[in-house]
């Protein structure tokens, strides 16, 4: 819930309008196929954080990371109930682990197979095509001066 006052905070500095509401993600009230779009920025692992924060590698255990992806894999099942044909899923973590990044996704893909990725291009990263793996997300590490993130942007077909 305090993480939401900045999502409202931004909301006005960027004049949207939009409604913000605290609930499980993996257990929505919400009917099946309402929204175009999802962004999921997945809990993880916060791996990707080292630099500023170089203690989440000792913190972070194996059975925190599994623990973690179950949780982000019931999100990506809530998410695919509530996205409409054609709507679009970004799902995105800070974690430097593959399995809660690159192996969730394909994972989810071998599942759902109503979903397709959807390429990033280099010209939506500025330029930066060293960010963009071979299946057109984007992965970055502290080799990259940024943070380690994951980003992939899935469409779930008609």
């Amino acid at each position: 819930p305090n993480r939401l006052e900045r999502v409202r905070e931004n909301f006005e500095r960027c004049k949207i309008d939009g409604k913000v509401i605290c609930m499980d993600g993996t257990r929505t009230a919400f009917p099946d196929a309402i929204f175009a779009g999802i962004l999921l920025d997945a809990p993880c692992s916060a791996t990707g954080t080292t630099r500023r924060h170089p203690d989440v590698l000792i913190a972070r255990k194996q059975e925190h990371v599994q623990e973690l992806r179950g949780i982000q894999r019931d999100l990506l099942k809530e998410a695919a109930r509530l996205l409409k044909p054609g709507g679009v899923l970004v799902y995105s973590t800070c974690s430097l682990f593959h399995e809660e990044s690159e192996e969730q996704v394909s994972d989810f893909l071998r599942k759902y197979d109503n979903f397709k990725r959807d390429a990033i291009s280099n010209e939506e990263v500025g330029g930066n095509d060293s960010i963009i793996n071979e299946l057109g997300e984007i992965r970055a590490t502290p080799a990259d001066n940024l943070d380690g993130f994951f980003v992939a942007r899935l469409v779930k077909q008609a």
